[in-house]
């Protein structure tokens, strides 16, 4: 009883606490839009944790426990509040962390803590509950609730999934406009309208036309023939709102509405939208001509057995799709750049499935490409060029962003991060089997002792930090190619529809994990995916000057949040527990903690970019890659000494 209640008083009482802290400690760390109501905000925070305490108790009644994964339920639950939705205490949590802060008008609270609430609820379920709850109770955890993805079945969508398609797509979808229109016009905005364009009319006739999408999509649901057809639209949706939000977040890009009369009703409506949209931003790609061609392609699929396919219901939907998109443009609500962008996004996301599979696919390829050249005693395996690559990128990147005069600086984190990843594998890893594996959290440290020593040498160890946080993300990617190819931080198995077969003898899935053959998790593509997104943040982030602890800080809890959640899927024999659970995961735990504290020291802020760097750059960039490649590409397969081998 004791444990339970100092576990319990962790989330209820410290937990709060320390978030309540770290938003005051970050306001005015960044420039964010503060926003203020205490009525709509305590009705929020009521809403959400009206949603948290009936999932509490759901739990203790019907699974037989207590809401805590170090003491779980013997029973799973899909009743009450879990017949709506699959985590209400965690989507309870979140709504009532933004109605605090909204009361409060805290915007560090709404714009940062929020939104890391959300992603570490996201994490823990992914990459803990959601595994654990399959291994315990098999088939029973497969229980979809009424606020998920419509089923797979060629009949005509219940009014209960038309309902549901709003809360699972239209919500989230709408949350994510909101919030980028409401950070605004960012400093460094980019006009995409052609100088011709911009004194064009405005043709208030073409008005209904576009604004005709506000009201289709949202019937979207009595308007497809099929579930099967609702369910592609939803995912079609839900990764095309992901994916565009990055990109409106990570680019500058606006579109500003052309001036018109607001003549008549016509003129009404459009001044309504505009004023709606507020700023010209989330415009490139063009939403509003995506969800038309999502939902046209859906309109026009394949009817339920037995009805009829309409040749001019396909052709209706799409005049109307191509008139939303022409549309854009003649309201002057989009620039006509926005529109290419929209098809291309379009046709890269409308089949999400057959994307992710050619992902795969590759992965799969690269992850049975190992090749070596031996000469004489040394091998010379391919996988090197990668880490090559990713160290000459790294420090060519690290150089752009926080200047080539603290070359020195970068080279001493260059020089720790290799001898740490080395050091710390080999502690936690080091085996006959295993003679020279590098680990990432070595890398964290070694890199840190890096920073240690520039600051010694008179380099100021704020900006040499950050810039290897900046480029860390896209080093990491790069290198998880090379995981890839050399087989190491693999996944565990999985349904073949999901996983990736390896099948290459010198692998370590075949040498040590002996999954040879078998479907197993890509956690490599995980990562890349992960590492990308946060690489693009990092980028923008540093762009629009934010204190350099906070892009160190922002680095690492982005990191660890994707870290734990990858470490859920991992299949690494050799990997050591820590209080019941994969150590890295509570090494995630830290570097989390440790980023959310960095953030809050601030800083000064991050340099603009240089514009060219010098021959002394390049030349140690040539080096680093070398000294990379050599150390994670090349070996003596005959040595039996540690750091000799890398692979069998």
């Amino acid at each position: 009883m004791g444990l339970r209640a100092a576990y319990a008083s962790v989330f209820l009482v410290a937990l709060p606490l320390a978030l309540v802290a770290w938003a005051r400690a970050l306001e005015g760390q960044v420039a964010l839009p503060a926003s203020r109501s205490p009525a709509g905000g305590l009705a929020l925070a009521v809403l959400g944790l009206s949603l948290w305490l009936a999932g509490v108790i759901q739990i203790v009644r019907r699974g037989e426990g207590l809401p805590m994964n170090a003491f779980p339920p013997e029973r799973f639950v899909s009743s009450g509040i879990y017949a709506l939705v699959a985590h209400p205490i965690y989507l309870g949590w979140v709504v009532a962390c933004a109605g605090v802060a909204w009361a409060a008008g805290s915007a560090a609270g709404l714009w940062i803590v929020t939104p890391a609430v959300a992603l570490g609820c996201a994490a823990l379920v992914f990459g803990y509950e959601r595994p654990d709850l399959n291994r315990r109770f098999g088939a029973g955890a497969d229980f979809k609730p009424w606020l998920s993805l419509p089923p797979d079945l060629a009949r005509p969508p219940t009014l209960a999934e038309g309902l549901a398609f709003w809360g699972v797509l239209l919500v989230p979808w709408l949350l994510a406009y909101e919030a980028v229109t409401a950070l605004g016009v960012p400093p460094d905005a980019i006009d995409i309208r052609l100088p011709a364009e911009r004194s064009w009319p405005v043709w208030l006739w073409t008005v209904p036309i576009y604004a005709s999408a506000y009201v289709v999509v949202p019937l979207a649901p009595l308007l497809v023939p099929t579930a099967t057809a609702l369910r592609r639209l939803s995912v079609q949706g839900l990764v095309a709102t992901g994916v565009v939000t990055v990109v409106y977040l990570a680019l500058p890009i606006i579109a500003p509405f052309r001036p018109f009369e607001p003549a008549g009703v016509l003129g009404w409506i459009l001044a309504v939208d505009q004023q709606y949209a507020s700023a010209p931003v989330a415009a490139f790609p063009a939403f509003h001509a995506i969800w038309a061609a999502f939902v046209a392609e859906a309109i026009a699929a394949a009817p339920a057995p037995g009805r009829p396919r309409s040749r001019a219901r396909a052709v209706a939907a799409w005049a109307w799709a191509a008139g939303i998109a022409v549309t854009c443009v003649t309201t002057g609500m989009h620039a006509v750049a926005d529109l290419p962008a929209a098809a291309a996004f379009y046709l890269l996301l409308r089949r999400p499935d057959r994307l992710w599979r050619r992902v795969l696919d590759g992965a799969e390829r690269l992850a049975n490409s190992w090749r070596a050249w031996q000469i004489g005693p040394v091998r010379i395996i391919n996988h090197g060029a990668y880490a090559g690559a990713a160290a000459e990128a790294g420090l060519l990147g690290m150089s752009l962003l926080g200047g080539a005069d603290r070359l020195t600086g970068y080279l001493a984190v260059a020089v720790g991060v290799l001898v740490g990843a080395a050091a710390w594998a080999q502690w936690v890893e080091g085996s006959p089997a295993l003679q020279r594996p590098f680990g990432y959290y070595g890398a964290i440290l070694g890199g840190a002792a890096g920073t240690v020593a520039a600051a010694w040498m008179g380099q100021p160890p704020a900006l040499v930090l950050a810039a290897t946080a900046a480029m860390a993300p896209w080093i990491h990617a790069v290198g998880r190619l090379r995981c890839l190819a050399q087989g190491c931080c693999h996944g565990r198995p999985v349904d073949e529809r999901f996983g990736i077969r390896v099948r290459n003898p010198h692998s370590r899935v075949v040498t040590i994990a002996a999954l040879e053959g078998r479907p197993i998790h890509p956690t490599q593509v995980y990562s890349i995916v992960a590492n990308v997104v946060t690489g693009a943040l990092l980028l923008r982030l540093w762009l629009l000057a934010a204190p350099l602890w906070f892009v160190t800080g922002t680095y690492l809890l982005l990191s660890g949040l994707a870290r734990f959640m990858e470490e859920g899927h991992r299949g690494e024999p050799q990997t050591r527990r820590w209080l019941g659970l994969p150590m890295y995961q509570p090494l995630a735990v830290a570097s989390v903690i440790a980023g959310a504290v960095l953030m809050s020291r601030g800083g000064p802020p991050a340099p603009a970019p240089a514009a060219a760097l010098d021959a002394a750059v390049w030349l140690s960039a040539g080096a680093a890659a070398i000294v990379y490649g050599f150390a994670m590409g090349v070996d003596f397969p005959e040595w039996n000494r540690r750091f000799a081998r890398l692979s069998g």
